[in-house]
Order: C-alpha cells, then structure tokens, then sequence
C-alpha cells in the first residue's frame, strides 16, 4: 500500500484536491484518513465518493502532535482494508506544522489567495515537501501566481510545484500520478520525523486558564521588541563589504563597512569557496533574487556583510527550530538555489521560433488529442468546444443573419462572441466587416448559435482588375502563390469569371473577389485629383486602392 502525507494551511483546499487526484486514479482502492482539530464533516465527502475514511479529531490537543502519535494505527487500518493507497491529511493548524515523514510522499497544499509573501511564512510544512500544489491560481493575476511560484520556488527549492484547482480539476491528473510514485511502508516504528514538531509544553497545556506574570512554567520565550523601522540600525549600511577579487578571499569583517564606489563594476566571487562561504551582499549585487532567498529563511539576525555559514554559525537550536530547517539543509538549500542561478547566467540567451503545444489529459484522465505549433507573429484565438460548429462561406451579411453559399440562412444573436484573429467583440459589431466570400466557422449550442470564428485574416493590400486576369494579376498580394480557390460574392469562380474594376483580396489561403459598386454624389479627393489617396462619397471617406 502506498502512503502519502497532506499537508496545508486551512481552507487551503486539500480535501477538493484529494478527491480530485483520486478521481483520476481510476481501478485503484484508495482511502483517506482525516485529521481535524474540532470537527470535519469532509469524511462523507470522501465516503460519497467510494473511498473508504477515517476521522481524527484532536480537540483541545495540537493536531500536529495528534497526528503524528496515531500515524502507525492509520497504517495499520491502511493495511487491513486492503488498500492500493492511503492519504492521509493533517489539520493544518497553524505554518509550524511539520507532519512530513522520512521517505513518505510529502504533498504541501497552499492557496494563492495567501498572499505572495506566504510562502516564506511557512515552516517545515511547505520547506520540506516533495510535492507543492498551489490552489485558487484562477482567481488571481498571472503576475500574481507567477510571483508566488517564486516565492514557493525561493522557500523549497527541490519540490515539484503544480498548479491545480480542486474545482475543475485542472493539475490534479499530473498530482496523481506523483501518488503512484509513493513508497509502500509496511511500519512507520521508529520512522523519523523529516524536521521536529513545535514545542507544546507549557503551564496552558495543562489547562490553566490565569494569566500571570512571574509564575510561568514549561518551555518559555519571551518576546523582543524592537525600535521603529527608521532608528533601527541598517542592515543595508553594512552590506558594502570588501569585494573577494577572483581567485582571493576577503571576507568583512563583522561591524566593518566598505561602501562600493560610484562607477566600479559588478564584485566578482571567490571562485575557491563555495556559494555558501561568500558574503551575502557580493551574491546579492549579482544575483539580486538572494536577498529575498534569505529573508525567506526567517533567521533571526543577518549580517549581509557576511556569509551565510558565518551567519548560521551564531544561531542557537531554537533559532533554527524556528526558521524549519536545520544549519545542513539550509546550508545545501541555499547552495543547490545559487549555484543554479549561476548556471542560469552562464547559458546564451535561448532564441525561440516556434512553440509547440501537446494535448495532456483532461479532468477525467483521458490523453487530449492536440499539437498545435505556434510561431513569432502569429495570433491564435481560443473558441468553443465541446458543441457542434460549421464552417460555411459567406454570400450575405446583416445584423442578426448570415446568408451560405447554399443559399442556407443562420439566425446570429447579436450578443454572439465573434472571434477574430486579432481578439474578440459580439456579432452586432463585427457583422458590417463580414464581407462575400469569407469563411465564417458557427459553433451552435443546443442548436443555436453562441459563437463566430471569422477565418479571414485581415487583408494586406487589394488589386483593382483593369484587364483579363490571371494568376500574374495577383501576384502581389498572393506572394507567387497557386492553386488556391477564387471566391466571388460568395461563389466559386475561375478567373475567366473575374471582370474589369472587381476588385480583389487574398487572406485565408482564398483569393476573394469582390463586384460590389456604389453610387453617390461625389463631394471631395485628397490630397488632389492627380494622385489621390481618398474620395468622399456621401460624407464618407474612401481609400483609393490603384
């Protein structure tokens, strides 16, 4: 049986999560035990889902001290039901937990409605994990869960970090799979905790309920305050240490102080200490994305003039039970993440031509059946799916109808979403630009139109027949093409059909011409009558095209 541990802030949306990863696990029997701290009624949900469930609540006690003294009695049940697969999710009291277990599938589950600092907020739960799942990303800004996927990447470096969403299901296929990659324990005794539970021992526990001063018991701390952000000393004042020229070491010395000088260039590292070992403000003038590395590991006091080992030298067992990692993994965390941006910097600048997008599975774990190549210039527009579309060739327009060249006519709601290649608008204002001959895709819902797709590009330039045409009258707007079809007012033509003056546009991979004649006053040219670049006809301006 495999087992995975779920953790996450509450209301983070691990139970959505849960059931849809397990949907996607068709033929496997799966069962979940939940941890709560008060009450939970999500064990129906699972239950209503064919999975067998198992509720622990911890009442007055900490979830997180709870959970782990019953973790070897939820295997044991794992066992006996028979089960392929067994998750179990934590409470997610408070962002000390650490429920994580050596060599147990370690699944994180945060939202992004957090917050983008929140990440660094959270402790072992969130550091330590295998898997990052970041829920709710629907309902932010790309700017947002792109900034917050950053921030997960800076707290744990090393996990897989997925975007999903408990609602539609979408990244919940890819979460399962990873589910599949589980270890099978057969016994968590004497299993080791990935980092230690927070501290729960004091004259409260025992459920004293006075508040006193002088008298406390159990593990105590007492708080530091701090002046105001103005007279605090600067961290950033001291952060101008003496540079380590290559090939020398020079680390600062604490309370010294070397401003760099207006117009020097870049420091260079120590190229024979590790990333580690070198001072804090010469990474962060060449890699600005470790100072927000650091803060995130919520130690107590930093010296930037120093390096990070120097740093992490002078911190007590408490101070890195706090930060929710000890000195090694903090140490490897943040050489792993440096020397990875230094390779980063070293690579040329990658130049894309063109983007390949593949199907993946959909929300029911079924392989989608897509590859769509994208290249520089090109604009792709996003319809419908999932009715029936027709794709038919235009002879008519008008508001609320459009004519085929079968004669057909389609009622279009003049609220109906008209896609083009440059974007979108609604039929009401997209109709006057549908011209004879273009190619218009219907998607129809319970029969009725809801959507247009206009396949006609733009036209870069027209021709104004003046003779006979063929294939060498086009040449300029065809670009020496052959072969393509001639459409006129909605009709297939050959270019014996083609007349003096029609007037002809080649988008789509069609070359369209167009017959259509108005007959007005004539009011006006521009800029003279010898080479004019409009007229104006019934107060409106037309471009001269030859």
């Amino acid at each position: 049986m495999r087992l995975v541990t779920v953790s996450g802030p509450p209301a983070s949306g691990k139970t959505a999560v849960i059931l849809k990863a397990l949907g996607a696990l068709p033929g496997y029997r799966a069962g979940v035990v939940k941890f709560d701290c008060l009450s939970t009624f999500d064990d129906e949900k699972y239950r209503r889902a064919g999975y067998g469930a198992a509720v622990g609540v911890s009442g007055s006690l900490c979830p997180d001290h709870y959970y782990v003294n019953h973790i070897q009695d939820c295997l044991d049940w794992g066992l006996r039901q028979g089960l392929d697969l067994l998750v179990c999710e934590s409470a997610g009291l408070c962002n000390r937990c650490s429920p994580h277990i050596e060599d147990v599938l370690a699944v994180c589950v945060v939202d992004a409605l957090s917050g983008v600092e929140a990440p660094r907020k959270i402790g072992p739960m969130l550091k330590l994990a295998d898997v990052v799942a970041v829920t709710k990303g629907d309902v932010v800004s790309q700017a947002e869960r792109e900034v917050f996927a950053m921030r997960v990447a800076e707290a744990n470096p090393t996990a897989r970090i997925l975007l999903v969403n408990g609602l539609t299901g979408q990244g919940t296929y890819a979460l399962a799979q990873l589910f599949l990659t589980a270890g099978e324990p057969k016994s968590l005794l004497h299993a080791q905790l990935r980092f230690a539970m927070p501290g729960a021992i004091c004259n409260f526990c025992y459920g004293n309920r006075d508040i006193v001063k002088g008298y406390r018991t159990g593990v105590m701390r007492e708080m530091v305050y701090l002046p105001p952000l103005e007279a605090a000393p600067s961290s950033e004042s001291s952060a101008r240490a003496a540079w380590a020229q290559p090939g020398t070491s020079t680390p600062a010395q604490p309370g010294t102080s070397t401003p760099a000088q207006p117009g020097t260039s870049t420091p260079a590292l120590d190229r024979s200490q590790p990333f580690s070992a070198q001072p804090l403000s010469t990474l962060v003038q060449i890699f600005p994305q470790v100072r927000e590395m650091v803060r995130s590991f919520n130690l107590p006091r930093v010296d930037w003039s120093r390096s990070l080992e120097q740093n992490l030298a002078g911190l007590t067992f408490t101070d890195f039970q706090d930060s929710g990692l000890s000195q090694a993994d903090l140490t490897a965390q943040f050489q792993g993440a440096v020397a990875w941006l230094a390779e980063l910097t070293q690579r040329p600048a990658p130049k894309i031509s063109s983007l390949t997008v593949l199907g993946g599975r959909d929300k029911d774990g079924g392989q989608e059946e897509l590859e769509l190549t994208l290249h520089p210039g090109e604009i792709i527009t996003l319809v419908p799916d999932g009715g029936e579309n027709k794709t038919i060739t235009v002879t008519a327009a008008a508001a609320g109808r459009l004519t085929d060249s079968t004669g057909a006519k389609y009622t279009i709601p003049t609220a109906a979403v008209t896609y083009t290649s440059e974007g979108s608008t609604t039929y009401d204002k997209a109709w006057v630009d549908i011209a004879p001959g273009d190619r218009v895709t219907l998607y129809f819902t319970a029969g009725k139109v809801t959507a247009l797709y206009l396949n006609t590009a733009p036209a870069a330039d027209a021709v104004v027949v003046t003779g006979s045409a063929s294939a060498a009258t086009f040449r300029t707007i065809t670009g020496g093409a052959t072969g393509y079809p001639i459409y006129k007012n909605g009709q297939s033509i050959t270019y014996a059909d083609i007349q003096p003056y029609d007037v002809a546009t080649f988008a789509a991979g069609a070359l369209n011409i167009s017959s259509l004649r108005l007959t007005g006053a004539y009011e006006n040219v521009a800029p003279n009558t010898e080479y004019p670049t409009s007229v104006t006809v019934m107060g409106h301006d037309f471009p001269v095209l030859s």
